[in-house]
């Protein structure tokens, strides 16, 4: 599937390009990926396996790509009772110019556009990721807690 809202677009990454990277240790990506993201693919990866085809969407990660350059990762993590947790990474060169927050707002707006999504958590947000919680603030989410090393986020359909 593909979201375009004319400044990037958004490109959901079907399972068998999530094993084709993983097959490959990540080798033949052209996009810088993080640890993190390595381990969740693994985890998506089996997530996937595990639901219908028609919900991959809801588990894979998607491209962030601006002028055809893939500039990051954004997903969720499946459905769970009418509730989505979203996750992202940019690469470093990207970061500070808006891709993010453009991701966020066209994947939150395509997620409501379903009737049964009431409700996007953006669970432990490290307190000295500050980009990452601007981007959250500037798309309507709110601070429902935090811990020692982590703040919580939530955005309620409407």
């Amino acid at each position: 599937m593909i979201l375009d809202n004319g400044e990037i677009v958004l490109k959901s990454i079907p399972l068998i390009e999530l094993e084709e990277m993983l097959e490959n240790d990540f080798k033949n990506v052209n996009y810088e990926i993080l640890e993190e993201q390595k381990n969740a693919i693994i985890k998506k990866i089996l997530k996937m396996k595990s639901v219908a085809k028609e919900l991959h969407d809801w588990y894979t990660y998607w491209y962030i790509i601006k002028n055809n350059e893939i500039t990051g990762m954004i997903g969720f993590k499946g459905i769970n009772n009418q509730e989505l947790e979203i996750g992202y990474g940019i690469s470093k060169r990207y970061e500070g110019k808006g891709y993010i927050t453009n991701a966020i707002k066209i994947i939150v707006d395509w997620a409501f556009s379903h009737g049964n999504i009431k409700t996007i958590k953006a669970s432990k947000v490290l307190r000295n990721n500050h980009g990452s919680q601007r981007v959250l603030e500037k798309n309507g989410f709110k601070m429902i807690g935090k811990d020692s090393e982590s703040f919580y986020y939530i955005r309620n359909r409407g």
